[in-house]
């Protein structure tokens, strides 16, 4: 048996035995909302929770109660910040956040959205709604006001940016190939350039990937005044971008590898 072959039996048998025992979050990530904080994520029932980690019920923290309470999607709520969560349902802004700080043990802003604090801290919407049934129906202490310096933070609804960031890379490529062709500055300059973009692009990926793990796998809470996990796919996209020019440039190469040898 050719040795190639071999190497796709065994890849075939890794990623069967993924699917198979992939029945549960490995992680243990409870109500993972979209976009998802790992590659598994998931969602065939469409509500916008990964299907892996809906067994994994988060505890309520609340009573119940007969209150009607306005209605707001996780996927609505994430691109809120603390300050218009709590304009939506009419409650004190500080209750929130010091609610919100105290029962995850982070330091939050009034600024920060959730969908940033989910991914720094795995701050959830539902724990956030109960937080806010829970100031609602009043079945908490009244608290001290704390105050924090409100600051601007990254907002993002969530949605990647992939088309622009292509076309940018095309163009900025064909530029710098154009001016080496003109002997502005030689070839080598050229890749170079590329190169170093490459690098940069790979080693903040890797870095905020790392954050990610660190929290997702030991629980080491960290703030960054950014969303870590969407930064960490943004240069995730310009690092494959660029590695496809890397590979047109060595398409010889590449292609010798599956060429029969005599």
């Amino acid at each position: 048996m050719k040795l190639t072959n071999l190497y796709v039996i065994i890849l075939c048998l890794i990623i069967s035995i993924s699917i198979v025992y992939a029945v549960d979050c490995p992680y243990g990530i409870e109500n993972d909302t979209a976009p998802g904080i790992c590659v598994r994520y998931v969602d065939d029932n469409g509500d916008e929770y990964c299907d892996l980690s809906e067994d994994n019920i988060i505890q309520p923290i609340l009573s119940e109660t007969t209150l009607e309470i306005p209605e707001i999607t996780g996927k609505y709520l994430k691109v809120k910040t603390i300050e218009e969560v709590a304009s939506f349902y009419s409650i004190d802004k500080t209750e929130l956040l010091k609610h919100i700080s105290e029962h995850y043990k982070i330091p939050a802003k009034y600024s920060d959205t959730i969908q940033l604090l989910h991914d720094n801290y795995g701050v959830e919407p539902d724990v956030v709604k109960n937080i806010v049934t829970e100031i609602i129906t009043k079945t908490t202490h009244d608290v001290e006001p704390i105050t924090t310096n409100s600051s601007k933070s990254s907002i993002v609804d969530g949605k990647y940016i992939f088309i622009p960031i292509l076309i940018i890379s095309i163009l900025l490529y064909v530029f710098t190939y154009i001016l080496s062709k003109a002997n502005v500055f030689s070839t080598v300059t050229h890749r170079k350039i590329w190169n170093i973009l490459l690098s940069i692009s790979f080693l903040f990926s890797v870095i905020l990937g790392l954050f990610l793990v660190i929290r997702i796998n030991y629980g080491i809470l960290f703030y960054l005044p950014f969303n870590i996990l969407y930064w960490h796919v943004e240069f995730g996209i310009v690092m494959a971008i660029i590695s496809t020019f890397h590979v047109l440039w060595h398409l010889q190469y590449y292609k010798s590898l599956f060429k029969k040898r005599n």
